[in-house]
């Protein structure tokens, strides 16, 4: 009883609390995830930017022609980076690139409850890696939408569940075609701010 009422035990009762907050503070920061981004997904640098892209599977006669694959990211490319205010994304000609986009893929059951898009990041070797974009079933402006939200994907973002955004839970708010009259779906303020300032030179 002596002890616990001496300045010994109080200077050790504090140094242990001080010691806990200080784990807790590291391991908070170690697994904070950003509301809005994927968890475990890897980030890009700023000096990666803008992120080269490049439209794959000339072999797949269901894909459409190439000139229309190109004309088709193009457009959602210099949406997406009118949006955010920067050059996010490139198109670049060749096979060497961070982002590729394969149109008309045969979705997998299972994995992939096609019609719309698929992006998947992979590792390309020490601590570089790719985004793999793959649409299936899907055309005119809901394929161009739909290119949108995979670079979202492709950049770290995660669904929302707002009816407006580009981002949205395609559960809740399956992708449709603009109605006469409404606005497209966009970026929402809070993912434009939260991207530009991961990544905005």
């Amino acid at each position: 009883m002596e002890f616990i009422k001496s300045w010994k035990f109080m200077a050790i009762l504090i140094a242990v609390v001080f010691a806990i907050a200080v784990v807790g503070v590291v391991v908070g920061v170690i697994t904070h995830t950003e509301p809005g981004l994927q968890p475990d997904v890897p980030r890009w640098a700023r000096a990666d930017f803008p992120l080269s892209v490049c439209v794959a599977n000339d072999d797949n006669p269901d894909a459409g022609t190439h000139n229309d694959r190109l004309a088709t990211t193009t457009h959602a490319i210099d949406i997406t980076n009118a949006r955010l205010g920067f050059d996010v994304f490139r198109m670049t000609q060749g096979s060497e690139c961070q982002v590729t986009v394969l149109f008309n893929v045969p979705y997998e059951a299972g994995v992939w409850d096609g019609p719309g898009g698929n992006s998947e990041i992979v590792h390309h070797g020490g601590r570089a890696f790719l985004c793999r974009i793959e649409t299936s079933n899907v055309a005119g402006e809901l394929l161009g939408l739909t290119l949108e939200h995979e670079f979202g994907h492709c950049l770290g973002l995660a669904h929302d569940d707002f009816a407006s955004s580009i981002m949205r839970d395609p559960d809740l708010y399956p992708m449709r075609s603009t109605p006469s009259g409404q606005f497209p779906p966009r970026i929402t303020d809070h993912d434009r701010k939260l991207l530009r300032g991961m990544y905005a030179p």
